[in-house]
C-alpha cells in the first residue's frame, strides 16, 4: 500500500538530506549496491512470479503513484495475479483506510486457497 518501490533508485538530495541519509543507512551509499534490493531488478532477474497473487494500492495524489503503477504494470506483464486498488487520496491514512477492505478481501480469498503454496 503506497509502497516506496523506487526507494533504492533515488539519488542523493541536499533538500531531502534526512531521507537520503536513511536510504544510505538501510540500502548503502552506492547505487550499484542498492540495486541488489531494487524491487524492479528483483522482478526482472529474480524468481518467476507468474501465477503468484499480489495486492497493490495507491492514491492518485500520492507522490509514489507513478512508481506503484509501473510496478503493477511489470507484475501484470510477468503473469502475476494482481489485485490493484486506486484511491482518490494521497500518501495518507485516508487513502490507506479506503483500500483496507480490498486488502483484507484479497488476503482472505488468496489465503483460503489450499492448492496454493506460500513462497
Amino acid at each position: 500500500m503506497s509502497g516506496a518501490l523506487d526507494i533504492t533508485r533515488r539519488k542523493a538530495s541536499v533538500r531531502r538530506w534526512g531521507q537520503t541519509w536513511r536510504i544510505w543507512t538501510i540500502f548503502g551509499v552506492r547505487l550499484n549496491v542498492r540495486r541488489d534490493e531494487d524491487v524492479f531488478d528483483l522482478l526482472e532477474h529474480g524468481a518467476e512470479v507468474r501465477g503468484t497473487t499480489w495486492f497493490e494500492s495507491c492514491g492518485r495524489n500520492d507522490p509514489l503513484y507513478v512508481a506503484n503503477e509501473r510496478f503493477a504494470h511489470e507484475l501484470r506483464g510477468r503473469g502475476a495475479i494482481l489485485e490493484a486498488t486506486t484511491t482518490a487520496g494521497g500518501h495518507d491514512w485516508q487513502s490507506w483506510n479506503a483500500a483496507m477492505a480490498d486488502l483484507f478481501r484479497s488476503a482472505g480469498k488468496t489465503l483460503r486457497q489450499p492448492e496454493r503454496s506460500i513462497r
